[in-house]
């Protein structure tokens, strides 16, 4: 593996790993008779893979592995069909990326022996162990900056060590973390991660957050963090961290890895989605275990995820065998993946001599892990050695690094999760400690020298030379015409240069400006703005900063107020082909889940109608039983309430829905949202979804409509007499509005998302319309009698 370090400005295109040809080799390892990984596509369901399987296969869904890889165990008898043969018939399946089998991992672990506290030789050697002054990480010199715990914006930082320890242990248990936004063992997903009760962390095999008492485990925490300056015991190179612990008694399997690494890597996702707010600030995994002699391109599963958890901001650290190989030859997992995420570290002793797994191009730097000082078991101390424990130290100085004060390394963290990352695993490798002895085991040539890593973060994250593209952009006091954009400088920046368009444009506005706030004016009302900025630095520009999106004012209480979210995450089975309402059909397909069709409105219902419903099922081949239920948010407050859900379907079908929908006779007058919710009803999806957020198989469409006054059947009579004619329709912005009555009332025009953009009275048979001034497009012309209770509606259109 050439891991290539990015420079500090790069762009990343981030992609699922996949084969050119479809096919599989088997690495004769251990693994689990019976169980096979599968990786789908996207908009892929596992049921269909089942339901085509044949029966004497006895295939069956054991669990999902990992969501955000889309990742599944199967089952099957390998009395009916061999491992090698049940692979290449699930490769034939369009639907399926990666199969793989799912081999079973192993422990590494080294018998410990003992000494005291005083000879943690690894932060600082003086010689007290006998070894050579200075062979150490420098700990003590990075403590004079920082001793970690949280970022300099605040934000607690989080190391994942992915095996059982005990952190009730005394120098441990201050440092533990606990997933606040959970209530313990209450049965309910409180944070709504996906994981239910995990307090304390979780156990991938029970399903619960038993992380257990691990002493190897207990042993690796303390190279993290044991808590520092406490008078007692140890010191991890942090004082202070979070430690997440994942797994609990068993790291056994390829699916029990990956579903390891899934859930810091939820809790980081929610994290950079909240802002902070939800889920956990987390760095770095520790991984020490492995399979010896494995060849990486047999486990495209479990190498795949580490660019995963590097785009959204973790660095990963594996420990390389304790055996005296060279893996570059002979192979290794997790080390030898080719991810730049996944950092391979061997171990050192006293006096910067080596031991066990080396490889100039998979092993990537030396850390201390030869008879080190560190917790174990219940309240006690070991010395031990192995792989094991260079591989925690090296994750806890990632951890420590994230500690630095500097805010403007946050500003890059959290506008761009893996350039943070990036600068961080440059940082770790340059500050190496390059020795002769080393050149020919580690790609670096150095052993970890943690405060070496700090002063070049600091140097690069911080530094007033970077040009780096603007973050944390933002819109605010946005109105139909202007919209306030800001955004956070780094130093080096000169001016700005913003640009800007709606969103449907083909060349891009910009303006140059030396602050960082801008006010964009002329914008056009409910129109949707793209926008992004670059510096512009004394020796150059930076890269373009993410790009963002705002609506202008003006679309009225359907699009502008905040209706909560909803959509059904998987539509590639089932999807809502049509509406009927009334008259009017609206036929919209598969939309991925949900369908925004609130640009413009399509329904006009009238107080006290009821009118007749079809809700048509999309499906892909196989037919499934549906419920459908509809809201509208009659009172126009932005809430879906439970009073406003017009039609529930009350029992699921693979047939058209049919019904009713029943205007209130006091529903208020004007534009708002309808929502229409169709969900698959069977395995996998039982009880029905809630009105907001994700549910899995399904769809959901949001439409805005108008309710309108109550018109009488006299008056309808009445209208049936009295005719009307618009002319010139298409028009170029004069038209007349003629009658064979003498008609008073007003006469309002709106466009296609409500917006009234004229408004006039008619006295007479006849009137004059100007709408010079209004931009061409589909309009709505609207006239409502004063005494007579007459409703007309046209629609007409601009053509300029």
């Amino acid at each position: 593996m050439n891991k290539a370090i990015l420079l500090l400005i790069f762009s990343f295109n981030f992609s699922v790993f996949s084969f050119s040809q479809r096919n599989h080799t088997f690495d004769e390892k251990p693994y689990f008779e019976g169980e096979i990984l599968v990786q789908l596509n996207e908009n892929t369901t596992v049921k269909d893979i089942l339901i085509q399987l044949p029966e004497n296969y006895e295939a069956e869904l054991m669990y999902e592995v990992s969501k955000p890889m889309g990742i599944w165990l199967l089952k099957f008898n390998p009395d009916k069909i061999s491992h090698e043969a049940f692979i290449r018939q699930l490769y034939t399946f369009p639907q399926i990326s990666i199969v793989d089998y799912n081999y079973k991992v192993f422990m590494r672990e080294t018998t410990p022996n003992d000494t005291q506290f005083t000879q943690q030789w690894h932060h600082k050697n003086t010689g007290q162990t006998g070894g050579t002054v200075d062979a150490d990480i420098d700990s003590d010199l990075a403590w004079d900056i920082t001793t970690g715990g949280t970022t300099a914006t605040g934000d607690e930082i989080v190391v994942c060590v992915i095996e059982s320890a005990n952190l009730n242990h005394i120098d441990l248990v201050d440092n533990r973390w606990i997933n606040t936004a959970e209530i313990p063992d209450n049965g309910i997903d409180d944070d709504g991660n996906g994981y239910i009760d995990d307090y304390f962390g979780w156990n991938v095999v029970s399903n619960d957050d038993n992380i257990g008492t691990g002493g190897h485990g207990t042993s690796c925490a303390g190279m993290i963090g044991a808590k520092g300056n406490n008078g007692i015991g140890v010191s991890g190179v942090n004082w202070d961290v979070k430690i997440m612990v994942i797994n609990g008694y068993n790291v056994n399997s390829q699916a029990n890895i990956i579903s390891n690494y899934t859930y810091p890597l939820v809790m980081r996702q929610r994290w950079n989605n909240s802002n902070g707010t939800e889920g956990a600030f987390v760095v770095a995994t520790s991984a020490s275990w492995g399979i010896d002699n494995a060849n990486a391109a047999n486990y495209p599963l479990w190498c795949a995820i580490y660019d995963t958890l590097g785009k959204y901001g973790i660095l990963n650290v594996g420990a390389t065998t304790n055996n005296n190989s060279n893996v570059d030859n002979n192979g290794d997992m997790p080390t030898t993946c080719a991810s730049q995420f996944m950092i391979g570290v061997g171990r050192t002793d006293h006096n910067d001599g080596t031991a066990g797994g080396f490889g100039v191009v998979n092993v990537d730097l030396g850390a201390p892990g030869i008879n080190v000082r560190t917790t174990s078991n219940t309240n006690a101390y070991t010395t031990t050695t192995g792989t094991s424990f260079a591989c925690p130290l090296t994750a806890g100085a990632i951890g420590l690094a994230y500690s630095i004060p500097c805010t403007e390394f946050m500003d890059i963290v959290k506008d761009d999760p893996m350039l943070g990352a990036t600068l961080v695993l440059n940082a770790l490798y340059d500050g190496t400690d390059v020795k002769p002895q080393f050149a020919t085991r580690f790609a670096t040539g150095g052993r970890l020298n943690v405060k070496n890593t700090i002063d070049l973060l600091m140097v690069n994250g911080c530094s007033s030379d970077l040009c780096l593209a603007p973050s944390n952009l933002s819109d605010g006091l946005i109105t139909e015409n202007t919209a306030q954009i800001t955004w956070n400088s780094f130093s080096s920046a000169d001016s700005y240069t913003l640009f800007f368009k709606e969103i449907s444009a083909t060349t891009w506005d910009s303006v140059s400006t030396t602050t960082t706030s801008f006010e964009l004016d002329d914008l056009e009302g409910c129109t949707v703005y793209s926008y992004y900025i670059r510096s512009v630095c004394p020796d150059g520009i930076s890269s373009v900063s993410a790009t963002k999106t705002f609506r202008t004012k003006g679309c009225g209480n359907c699009i502008e107020l905040a209706y909560c979210s909803a959509a059904g995450t998987n539509s590639s089975d089932e999807w809502i082909q049509s509406i009927q309402i009334g008259s009017v059909t609206e036929t919209t397909g598969n939309n991925n889940g949900y369908g925004d069709f609130t640009g413009e409105t399509s329904f006009t219902f009238m107080q006290k109608d009821t009118l007749q419903l079809i809700i048509t099922p999309g499906f892909d081949g196989t037919t499934y039983n549906e419920y459908s239920r509809i809201w509208i948010d009659f009172d126009q407050n932005g809430i879906f309430a439970t009073s406003e859900k017009v039609y529930d379907q009350t029992v699921a079908s693979s047939a058209p829905a049919t019904g009713q929908i029943v205007i209130p006779e006091n529903a208020p007058i004007g534009i708002s949202r309808m929502r229409v919710q169709m969900a698959y009803q069977g395995p996998g999806q039982t009880s029905l979804p809630q009105l907001c957020g994700n549910f899995t198989y399904g769809e959901v469409e949001d439409y805005c409509i108008e309710v309108v006054e109550y018109v009488s059947q006299a008056s309808v009579e009445l209208l049936n007499k009295v005719t009307f004619s618009i002319f010139p329709n298409p028009s170029t912005g004069s038209l007349s509005l003629n009658s064979n009555s003498i008609l008073q009332g007003q006469v309002k025009v709106f466009d296609l998302n409500g917006k009234l953009v004229y408004v006039d009275q008619m006295n007479g048979k006849s009137m004059e319309i100007d709408l010079n001034s209004v931009e061409s497009g589909v309009y709505f012309i609207t006239l409502r009698s004063d005494d007579s209770g007459i409703s007309f509606q046209e629609k007409i259109v601009l053509q300029k």
